[in-house]
């Protein structure tokens, strides 16, 4: 196989190399070398399909989630101090944001506390979770790996309580709490 220069003339009407053109019948190697790029694109381009469905799946999961939050009128959310001290930290920076009061709040002992918050309060948690994970496509707006975990946990509890939520249910069916708790229970006496 030939290969000849390939020229094209610029604005200042001088000729610059674009290339080589080949000519004749490519080779085996070639050919192989060409098939593996073009499978390459197709991978990437099949793999950009697959993430933007995915990402598309996602937002129609967190837009119901929400809606489905924002309807609760409230819910209890049992968790470590820090861990409230974190969510309140994340979710705080939201303009909606209101810290649940005083009488909201109760010490459960062994520095756990019992929250009250709102539907609307849920969702800001959820939205400021889910972003601080790293759910949706982003990497995350938490800078550490802990926090990212942390987000993570709370919101995959928050959301899996969301989800149990049956809209039709009669009114006054309590909704169950949001625990942030994985200590082992005490062993039996031996």
């Amino acid at each position: 196989m030939r290969r000849i220069a390939l020229g094209a003339i610029n604005s200042s009407q001088e000729v610059v190399f674009v290339g080589w053109f080949r000519r004749g019948p490519l080779t085996p190697e070639e050919i192989a070398e060409r098939d593996a790029k073009a499978r390459r694109r197709r991978e990437r381009a099949e793999k950009k399909v697959k993430d933007a469905e995915a990402r598309e799946r996602w937002n129609r999961l967190r837009e119901s989630r929400l809606e489905k939050a924002a309807g609760i009128s409230n819910v209890e959310l049992v968790c470590h101090q820090d861990t409230w001290r974190f969510v309140v930290a994340k979710s705080s920076v939201r303009d909606r944001w209101r810290t649940p009061s005083d009488d909201c709040v109760s010490d459960e002992g062994n520095d756990m506390l019992r929250v009250r918050l709102s539907g609307p309060q849920l969702v800001l948690v959820l939205f400021s979770m889910a972003e601080a994970a790293g759910y949706g496509g982003s990497f995350g707006t938490a800078p550490f790996v802990g926090d990212r975990v942390i987000a993570r946990r709370v919101y995959d509890l928050a959301a899996f309580v969301v989800d149990s939520i049956d809209p039709d249910a009669p009114a006054g069916k309590p909704v169950p709490p949001i625990v942030v708790d994985d200590r082992v229970a005490d062993s039996p006496e031996r």
